[in-house]
């Protein structure tokens, strides 16, 4: 009896093109009931629009105050903080930490690249620009509000971890930590917040089943050849 495994996805592989393909075209293959809670999460994205400008404003009076110790809690969401903590993971980790960590800067980029379009798009002036919560500019450069990338690339490594090592009690909410920092500093409102949680938790949900490993297994007994497909993570 012979035994032979292939494994079609190696930790080096890099498939961004594919995940984003995946990550964007998700709703059209959502069951009825995926396109129900979709359409629940993004209506209270709509409803949060209206809360933007009254938690703007009662947040003045808290600035200089304790919560103070939230407002860098912004650097989860940082590109050169998640970059760099993934090149610590994958350098002093095991296989698993390795394929761990290339996945996060994956969804990073997946999210930055996702999250830049939609913000071009939108073009909201952030609350920081002393323009109202509805002032948008389609198609300026900086006018970058709508949705927060630093909450969408926290979310988007909060998904990741979470199922590598399931520790989303930690990761989710340090993510939301993030989110809180940029409405805390005014340079972002609570709708842009959300929707970054949106898209952050839907991208490293997504990334993760994309990147599974698919290990073929061929077994030969008396010139019968059966084949197995078995779907693994990490």
């Amino acid at each position: 009896m012979v035994l032979f495994f292939e494994n079609t996805a190696s930790c080096c592989d890099c498939k961004i093109s594919e995940h984003i393909s995946s990550e964007v075209t998700f709703p059209l293959r959502l069951d009825e009931e995926g396109a129900v809670t979709l359409a629940k999460v993004l209506s209270v994205c709509v409803v949060s629009f209206a809360c933007d400008k009254v938690l703007n404003e009662n947040l003045t009076g808290l600035r200089a105050g304790n919560l103070d110790i939230f407002k860098n809690a912004d650097i989860f969401g940082d590109g050169y903080f998640t970059v760099g903590a993934s090149l610590a993971l994958y350098l002093i980790g095991g296989e698993k930490e390795r394929k761990t960590a290339l996945s996060v800067v994956e969804s990073f980029v997946e999210t930055g690249l996702i999250t830049g379009v939609i913000k071009l798009g939108f073009g909201r002036r952030r609350p920081d620009s002393g323009f109202d919560a509805f002032a948008f500019e389609p198609f300026g450069l900086k006018n970058d509000s709508f949705p927060s990338g630093h909450t969408a690339v926290a979310f988007s490594t909060a998904a990741v971890l979470a199922k590598a090592y399931n520790i989303g009690l930690i990761t989710y909410p340090l993510a939301a930590c993030a989110g809180f920092a940029r409405i805390y500093k005014e340079k972002h409102w609570l709708s842009d917040v959300f929707l970054g949680a949106v898209i952050g938790t839907i991208i490293g949900n997504i990334h993760e089943t994309a990147n599974e490993k698919t290990v073929k297994t061929y077994l030969e007994y008396n010139g019968t050849e059966m084949s197995f497909i078995i779907r693994n993570k990490f």
